[in-house]
């Protein structure tokens, strides 16, 4: 399984939920995917910190679903928010680990899931019940429709091929633009101001 066809199961399952996106080749492919700018999914380019934006979202959303697609070298920088999530059990956080077991960005060097560590047990260790590693399109078609539809943290291993899909548009919005349409669509569509106007005297 790739990571495009991964993520193109979870985003068939989508209905309002919204997006804290990990770094990489899956910035382009999710934004082939779901096209921006819609605004309902942030790009943090910053190895470590979705899973930490995640729940925060979460936290501040409680009754809306906060899907985080992390990476393996990603969720390794930060283990430490896993026993927060354990502690905290956002019931609406859903966290889609995609594990290649290199970095690929920077050329592919192995992580620490090429040998023993399993990401997975590691979260289950930490108090994080919904934790499992699949493999196949139907094993992740199961659990993300499980995860979408029960009130529990769900921290799902996808076990992914290397490689980017070739071909596909490369996404031109940056950090700062990315960072306004996130706000601005969670403003609209949860009837709330986070960044209020500008006062001029």
């Amino acid at each position: 399984m790739t990571r495009y066809q991964a993520l193109k199961v979870i985003a068939e399952r989508m209905t309002n939920e919204v997006c804290i996106v990990s770094l990489g080749g899956i910035v382009d492919e999710w934004h082939n995917i779901r096209p921006e700018p819609q605004g309902n999914s942030m790009y943090l380019m910053c190895l470590g910190c979705h899973m930490p934006l995640a729940f925060g979202v979460a936290v501040g959303l409680p009754n809306r679903n906060v899907i985080c697609l992390e990476t393996d070298g990603s969720a390794l920088m930060n283990l430490g928010i896993l026993a927060t999530l354990g502690n905290e059990a956002p019931k609406n956080l859903k966290i889609f680990c995609f594990d290649n077991e290199i970095y690929e960005c920077i050329g592919g060097p192995i992580t620490h899931t090429s040998g023993n560590v399993d990401l997975a047990s590691m979260a289950r260790g930490a108090g994080i019940e919904e934790a499992r590693t699949i493999r196949t399109e139907g094993e992740l078609r199961e659990a993300t429709d499980e995860a979408l539809s029960d009130e529990k943290t769900h921290f799902i291993v996808s076990k992914i091929e290397p490689g980017v899909e070739e071909g596909i548009p490369r996404k031109k919005f940056d950090g700062i633009e990315d960072k306004y349409y996130f706000v601005r669509y969670l403003e609209s569509s949860e009837k709330i101001t986070i960044i209020p106007p500008s006062q001029h005297n």
